[in-house]
């Protein structure tokens, strides 16, 4: 299957790789492919860091970067396939006859909207190699006497979401713009090498993307999350496709849930960890996850108007929740706060599930590896030194080239570190890296470990979940 990647640069080789496409088939396990309701294109566009792949249905199709997001695509097409079944079934009709609802069109109704399927993923990958600077500003206060007021706090930010819908997209990015960022205090010299108005359009930029993903979260209901629950799927995805089905399935009254059958998929490093936290937010009330978030974060230190600007950053509810989780397991690493403010720092639905997952990969790795001492400043890329002594850097990517745009990333990268003391320098990859690379990376100084965990994967965890105290 990796036949692409295990060739040795050629004598007299080009200075860099091609960027290129590539077939899907050569990365992906056969089990993700194709199945009764799905077929993944045969190529994929390849930028140097990650396979940006295609997954089709009669659905839609769908882009899905890395095996991650490709098994999670598959099993909500599926879901969207389980809800077509249903909406056919004599005791569904029933219950919609029964029902206060009006008649219901469901998946079909979602279908004739192809152009939502299919999303462009932004390519940002190569500025989390560059120098930045930054850190979060924090407080000590009485988490007990600021506890006493979440609730009050959550209903005033989920009516200050309500009035920006109703007053549209333009409306609420103004009323937003005061309070987006307060409490992240920045230094130095730029962010990623970018002119100083850049962050701010940056900021905008993430704002807008949750209003155009209309990802109101605090309207879901007990019925749905029920549905995304018996679906396996998770209840705060960007799927508008399949969030439309289940708010129609849900208002159905009276229905009962059918014995619902998936096909098995490959597991992936940090299965275990997410799957924890789909529990979580399958059996809770999101406003009670968001005011266990909150608590959390009070009590690290930090003010409200930084727990606000993570809770509107482009992580979604199920992201932060399983974020701040492993966090909590870095308890103890000095600098665990820097991740906290790359965080804060995500431009796009693509850079906060990278960077969840990279944070539950930093956790495993604490526990089971090499006990972590710090996390590093420097590269917007998390680097952290372990008590041994070396410097262990974790890159979320599917397949890695030498190509110009990576080398220029990698030769900043290095440059950072270059002086900080070391006995190893490695980087560790959860995709597969070409040996030119491998043999570039060296010269730089950095030891490359490709398909980490790969023989080390963890079972799904089904056991029930509950908000932290």
């Amino acid at each position: 299957m990796l036949g692409a990647l295990a060739v040795a640069p050629p004598a007299g080789a080009q200075r860099y790789e091609k960027s290129e496409d590539v077939r899907a088939a050569d990365y992906l396990p056969a089990e993700l492919m194709r199945g009764p309701s799905w077929a993944v294109f045969d190529d994929a566009e390849n930028d140097g860091f990650n396979n940006d792949y295609r997954v089709g249905s009669r659905f839609g199709v769908w882009q899905a970067r890395r095996q991650t997001l490709v098994s999670s695509r598959i099993r909500e097409i599926e879901a969207l396939a389980e809800l077509e079944r249903v909406s056919k079934t004599e005791v569904f009709l029933e219950a919609v006859e029964d029902s206060v609802t009006s008649p219901l069109r469901l998946v079909k109704d979602a279908a004739d909207r192809p152009m939502e399927t299919l999303k462009g993923i932004p390519k940002g990958v190569a500025r989390w190699f560059k120098r930045t600077t930054f850190k979060v500003r924090e407080t000590y206060h009485d988490v007990s006497e600021e506890a006493g007021e979440l609730r009050e706090d959550v209903e005033e930010w989920r009516e200050e979401r309500r009035a920006e819908r109703e007053a549209g997209d333009d409306a609420g990015t103004e009323a937003g713009e005061a309070d987006e960022g307060q409490g992240v205090e920045e230094t130095g010299e730029g962010h990623d090498q970018e002119e100083p108005g850049r962050w701010a359009e940056r900021r905008q930029d993430v704002k807008e993307f949750v209003h155009d993903e209309a990802l109101d979260y605090l309207r879901i209901s007990s019925a749905e999350r029920g549905w995304y629950h018996e679906l396996g799927v998770d209840p705060y995805t960007d799927n508008l496709v399949l969030r439309r089905a289940i708010k129609s399935v849900a208002r159905v009254e009276g229905l009962t849930y059918f014995g619902m059958r998936f096909v098995g998929l490959p597991a992936f490093p940090g299965q275990g960890e997410l799957h924890r936290t789909m529990d979580l937010v399958w059996s809770n009330d999101p406003v009670d996850i968001l005011q266990a978030n909150r608590k959390r974060m009070l009590a690290a230190g930090l003010t409200k108007e930084t727990a606000r600007a993570f809770e509107d950053s482009a992580l979604s509810l199920t992201q932060q929740t399983t974020f701040l989780d492993a966090l909590d397991r870095l308890r103890g690493v000095d600098g665990r706060q820097h991740l906290f403010t790359r965080a804060l720092r995500t431009a796009n639905r693509d850079e906060a599930e990278s960077l969840t997952l990279t944070a539950v990969l930093l956790a495993q790795l604490h526990r089971d590896e090499a006990p972590l001492e710090a996390v590093l400043t420097g590269a917007a890329l998390p680097v952290t030194r372990t008590r041994s002594g070396d410097l262990v850097a974790v890159l979320v990517a599917s397949a890695v080239f030498w190509t110009e745009n990576v080398a220029d990333a990698l030769r900043s990268f290095a440059k950072i570190y270059a002086r900080a003391p070391a006995g190893t320098r490695q980087l560790y990859v959860t995709g597969v890296t070409s040996l030119r690379f491998d043999a570039e990376v060296a010269k730089l100084g950095w030891v490359v470990v490709d398909r980490w965990l790969e023989d080390q994967l963890e079972d799904p965890v089904t056991s029930e979940a509950s908000l932290p105290d």
